[in-house]
């Protein structure tokens, strides 16, 4: 898994990774100072058909539930909220979707009815 930072080659992956703030080699904003990977931002980019918006928007929410199974630490009088860096994620990603129209797009589904007595399988 590669990590690349470079506008000149990778422009896109580079502009989702300075909107996310995935900017530097192994000091990354996943838990335990992971980046993202550039071939996960160029799945995600493919996915939403290049749209750095989108892709930003999609990997935001996946911040956020990489970071929601941590749970706060108290020692002593220091103390580190680490679910608080789960719901930043998450806010960001809501207020992203809310200014794009991201966020309704992301849900819309179509149903169709199947039962008994119509030729639907």
């Amino acid at each position: 898994m590669s990590f690349t930072y470079n506008f000149m080659t990778k422009r896109d992956v580079a502009r989702v990774r300075l909107a996310l703030g995935d900017t530097v080699a192994d000091s990354g904003v996943l838990p335990e100072g992971k980046n993202f990977s550039d071939e996960e931002i160029e799945a995600v980019l493919n996915d939403c058909d290049g749209d750095i918006n989108a892709a930003t928007y999609v990997l935001l929410k996946a911040l956020s539930n990489a970071w929601g199974t941590y749970v706060d630490i108290t020692v002593g009088p220091r103390k580190e909220a680490l679910s608080d860096i789960s719901f930043h994620y998450a806010r960001r990603a809501q207020e992203m979707g809310q200014a794009t129209g991201l966020s309704a797009k992301a849900f819309s589904v179509t149903l169709k009815r199947v039962d008994g007595y119509t030729d639907d399988k």
